[in-house]
């Protein structure tokens, strides 16, 4: 979920900026606010109701002229997040800090940040993952660092909510 967030974000986003004409004074940056209450994709992913609501702020840099193959676009944010198990009511918090950038020259993507600091109600940690990532334009993993769980979604948060990935 939060890949498609991020991508709906960075699509929207990266529209608005590329259209708009290159400075020569700098890079083109745009910042914005992300409210988010998640209950149509996390109905599919465990055996029980599942909410995410997400909220925090995201940025999309442009870094050079969009008619250059050599472009690069900087993405990234700070989010935080609830799981919510609807069926039991238990909830687990979450904070996510990422950036992405994307090279156009080199047609790959470098991913890096902290994507799980997931919390108990009782405030301690239940899951934390940070690293990098680098994909093709495809997003095809060509490499990443081992502290960077490639496990899907379903398999690290409906267990951790007290049920399993559908």
């Amino acid at each position: 979920m939060r890949r498609a967030v991020v991508c709906l974000a960075a699509a929207a986003l990266a529209l608005a900026l590329v259209a708009s004409p290159a400075s020569a004074e700098g890079p083109n940056a745009t910042h914005y606010r992300i409210d988010i209450d998640d209950t149509w994709s996390s109905k599919k992913l465990c055996d029980f109701p599942y909410v995410q609501h997400f909220w925090g702020w995201f940025g999309l840099t442009v870094v050079g002229d969009p008619d250059d193959p050599a472009m690069e676009v900087l993405a990234g944010g700070q989010l935080f997040v609830t799981h919510t198990n609807t069926r039991t009511g238990y909830v687990l918090t979450e904070q996510v800090m990422w950036t992405d950038v994307y090279f156009y020259g080199e047609e790959r993507i470098l991913e890096a940040g902290l994507y799980w600091h997931l919390r108990g109600p009782d405030g301690k940690l239940v899951l934390v993952q940070a690293g990098r990532v680098v994909y093709d334009f495809d997003y095809n993993v060509l490499t990443y660092t081992p502290n960077r769980s490639l496990t899907d979604l379903a398999g690290l948060i409906c267990p951790a909510l007290g049920g399993a990935p559908r």
